[in-house]
């Protein structure tokens, strides 16, 4: 009954962490409710473009291999044995 007052009558609701695949979030342990969330994307209205998540990754990969071919061509060159 006293979880029933807090969740539907006074509006407290004792948040637990949840989590579903691609997200977490709080949500009540007594009645279920979800946060609205941290989101500041919702809350301005931002898009995104759907191809930015692959363009991102692209970019990541592009930045480790210049990192490791930068690595190879600098590396020190074995002297040679007389």
């Amino acid at each position: 009954m006293w979880n029933w007052f807090n969740c539907y009558l006074s509006g407290r609701h004792d948040y637990g962490m949840w989590c579903e695949p691609g997200a977490i979030f709080p949500r009540c342990v007594h009645c279920g409710r979800r946060s609205g969330g941290w989101s500041l994307d919702a809350m301005l209205g931002l898009k995104y473009p759907e191809g930015l998540a692959q363009a991102w990754g692209a970019l990541m990969v592009a930045g480790v291999v210049l990192v490791l071919v930068i690595r190879a061509l600098a590396a020190p060159k074995p002297s040679p044995t007389t």
